[in-house]
């Protein structure tokens, strides 16, 4: 694969290995693998491609302030067709905390302040997903440089690199209240599409009173026992807030010792499509293992973007989620048989006044799709009264 490099800052020598650990780790989340070595533009080389990404700049210059656009690429352009590489020591690793996480409505700093006790100042912003994660933003001069280098992202934030790594955090009490109401669901689905490597779903007060054990324990348990073997995310549960900020700082610590002591591989931000990032980045991951697939902190807030990144299938797949019993599993069967929402009102229609077939339609054709838990005739009967009008 074609790639090419950016900053001026070489490893010296050989970079230690370290043993990969798990992504279910609580102290650790990654690898850095030894890169023994690297080949560096010289000043003079660097000045003649800056002023060539500049020209090349100014014919195409696009906006990516909310929203990701397809340019169709001819092989010609090598700068927006490869990765650029993002070289180690051009950038520090800072923890990125969303502005709506609060201890309480009268406390609203004080997750900021205890991070400060453990020597860390997070940047404080409201981000498209999650509740915590971590870019690694790029020194001057390398910053303008790279800025020159990534055509087409003109946004704030367009000289931090979203990183692999991040956190959804739910009090147990909000947790249930997602679980019940759907948004538990929506937000899997969104963490699955945003292609983080490494999500962790941090619990806080992991307690039930023997009341909401029995009307929601099995529910809970179903829904984490799901989340770790289906979606591969990790869960960390917590005592209490103070407990959630060591484990921050503690994260913060090693994605610090471990980032910034690589290289970054960074997708530039013109060639990407909301429909085909994913696979892209997926594809990327499966060739050269142990390297970091990115992209900027703006490409990444467009990608995630609720309302334009959504495509005709999500948006489908978040309509038959929205009644109670249709799990993200269930909807997908359901789309897989009536790929559009046309199409399943189309196979209403075509049973004229058959009230009984129309309510039967959905857990007739699906069977045993969904392994032993097939959609019963009630929630058939349900989906029937919405869909069939």
């Amino acid at each position: 694969m074609q790639v090419q490099n950016f900053g001026q800052v070489p490893l010296a020598g050989k970079t230690n290995s370290k043993s990969k650990q798990t992504a279910r780790s609580e102290s650790s989340t990654g690898h850095v693998r030894s890169r023994p070595e690297h080949v560096t533009l010289s000043d003079a080389e660097g000045s003649e491609d800056l002023e060539q990404d500049s020209a090349t700049r100014t014919q195409s210059k696009s906006n990516t302030s909310r929203r990701i656009s397809a340019l169709p690429l001819d092989g010609t352009d090598e700068i927006a067709a490869s990765p650029i590489i993002v070289r180690s020591g051009t950038f520090d690793v800072q923890l990125v905390l969303d502005t709506r996480e609060i201890r309480t409505t009268h406390d609203r700093d004080y997750i900021s302040k205890e991070l400060a006790k453990h020597g860390i100042v997070p940047i404080m912003r409201s981000l498209p997903l999650g509740d915590v994660t971590w870019v690694a933003k790029l020194k001057p001069p390398h910053d303008s440089a790279f800025k020159l280098r990534n055509l087409g992202d003109d946004d704030t934030y367009c000289d931090e690199i979203m990183l692999e790594h991040i956190i959804e955090r739910k009090r147990l009490d909000d947790l249930l209240g997602s679980i019940k109401d759907g948004r538990f669901h929506e937000q899997k689905f969104r963490l699955k599409k945003s292609a983080i490597r490494h999500v962790t779903y941090l619990i806080e007060d992991y307690s039930l009173s023997a009341e909401k054990q029995d009307k929601y324990g099995e529910s809970l348990e179903s829904s984490l026992a799901q989340m770790q073997m289906v979606y591969d995310v990790f869960v960390k549960q917590t005592s209490k807030i103070s407990d959630t900020v060591t484990y921050i700082a503690r994260m913060t610590r090693t994605l610090k010792e471990m980032y910034e002591h690589k290289n970054l591989h960074v997708l530039p931000s013109r060639t990407l499509n909301a429909s085909t990032y994913l696979a892209t980045i997926e594809g990327l991951r499966a060739k050269e293992a142990g390297e970091s697939f990115c992209t900027t902190f703006s490409a990444f807030s467009a990608l995630c973007d609720k309302s334009e990144s959504l495509t005709l299938r999500d948006l489908y797949l978040k309509m038959l989620m929205c009644m109670r019993g249709i799990t993200g599993e269930k909807a997908v069967a359901i789309q897989k048989i009536w790929p559009t929402p046309r199409s399943l009102i189309d196979a209403y229609a075509s049973l004229n006044a058959d009230q009984k077939a129309k309510d039967s339609l959905i857990s007739d054709q699906l069977g045993d799709a969904i392994d032993s838990r097939k959609i019963q005739k009630t929630l058939s009967a349900k989906v029937a009264e919405v869909w069939a009008g």
